[in-house]
């Protein structure tokens, strides 16, 4: 008994994962061109801490996407305005609504890719990692679902 109490533990807590949506284009691992005047943000969320929550992304007050744990976003931004990347959650504690939110100032360059870690333990954060950190992560994390449409 007490097995399969914990199977349905186990088969309700992986299906109640929150799930990653991008809302722009999606550029995943493909090389950002410096002659494209764009730099590329790289969005992680490694690990399944609190892996019920999704945070939403927010580029200059314009949602990029919705970002659920063991999951990474990737977007191209225009180069030259800093770029004001925040994400946002509310939740319900002690039937009253409320709202963490952290951000982060990028200057973006031509052809550079930022790596962005967030980090979900007592509070969130947002900090820049180096390309050998990201692509350790991004080896083993899944890609957003795709909701946008190029056309």
């Amino acid at each position: 008994m007490k097995k399969i109490f914990q199977v349905i533990v186990l088969i309700v807590f992986a299906s109640s994962c929150a799930s990653t949506n991008q809302y722009v284009k999606f550029q995943g691992e493909s090389p950002v061109q410096k002659k494209a005047e764009k730099a590329r943000i790289v969005l992680i969320r490694p690990g399944f801490i609190g892996a019920i929550q999704n945070f939403k992304i927010f580029q200059d007050g314009i949602e990029i996407g919705k970002l659920g744990p063991n999951s990474y976003l990737s977007w191209d931004v225009p180069i030259g305005d800093d770029i004001h990347l925040s994400n946002v959650i509310k939740y319900a504690y002690w039937f009253k609504t409320h709202t963490m939110e952290e951000q982060i100032v990028i200057h973006p360059k031509a052809g550079k890719t930022y790596y962005v870690k967030q980090n979900v333990l007592t509070n969130i954060e947002l900090k820049i990692i180096s390309e050998y950190q990201a692509r350790k992560y991004i080896e083993r994390i899944k890609t957003p679902n795709i909701k946008y449409i190029d056309g």
